[in-house]
């Protein structure tokens, strides 16, 4: 993989997109709070993957999370939430269990389908996964073609696969006439042995590439 160009291709898709993302960022917060509040969990300490400008983090902060991180593998992104006064780690969602201290609640919209490797994002996320796990991916059908999603999911169980025996707690679908077809919200909840049983899954194969 060309590192270099894929984080330029991720930066430039970003922007071009910027006000539709920032506009959704904070529904999408608001969303997952509801969600979490209906299921009596706490909010926690919580670990954005991919946070880009930090709209997320923000959000949370003013929903009165004391304890945020980032990840983002872009780094003009990472310094952006950094400069805004937020603990942001520069790093890919595959390995970043190994470079996250701690447990931390997870959110990450629309992010692991930027990811070459879910599978191995999957385990990073179960090494730091705390109480609850937030996800909100794009449903790609064949013929999509998004130059900045280095995976293809197409159904919930193209995703769910890779989170064995974890607890759904609720799923939302929004379907479009547009491509992508449509996107899906998860909310999560690890079993208490999660690490062992997401390993056990990962050695089955990574996630299906997008067509290109």
């Amino acid at each position: 993989m060309d590192t270099a160009k894929y984080i330029r291709t991720q930066h430039a898709w970003c922007c071009s997109r910027s006000e539709a993302l920032r506009n959704v960022a904070v529904a999408r917060v608001e969303q997952c709070s509801e969600w979490l509040a209906n299921a009596g969990l706490a909010m926690g300490n919580v670990l954005v993957v991919g946070p880009r400008w930090g709209d997320e983090l923000k959000t949370l902060q003013g929903l009165g999370v004391k304890e945020l991180c980032g990840v983002e593998v872009v780094p003009q992104f990472a310094a952006e939430c950094r400069e805004a006064g937020f603990k942001c780690l520069e790093h890919d969602a595959e390995s970043m269990g190994d470079a996250i201290k701690g447990k931390w609640n997870v959110y990450a919209s629309h992010s692991l389908e930027h990811c070459h490797d879910i599978a191995a994002a999957a385990v990073s996320i179960a090494k730091v996964c705390d109480q609850w796990c937030y996800i909100a991916l794009p449903i790609e059908f064949k013929g999509t073609k998004n130059p900045a999603h280095a995976s293809a999911v197409r159904s919930f169980s193209d995703l769910l696969q890779h989170f064995p025996r974890w607890t759904e707690v609720k799923r939302y679908w929004k379907e479009s006439k547009e491509k992508p077809k449509g996107e899906f919200h998860v909310l999560l909840t690890p079993p208490p042995d999660n690490l062992r049983a997401m390993r056990s899954q990962a050695k089955c194969g990574s996630f299906p590439e997008r067509e290109k």
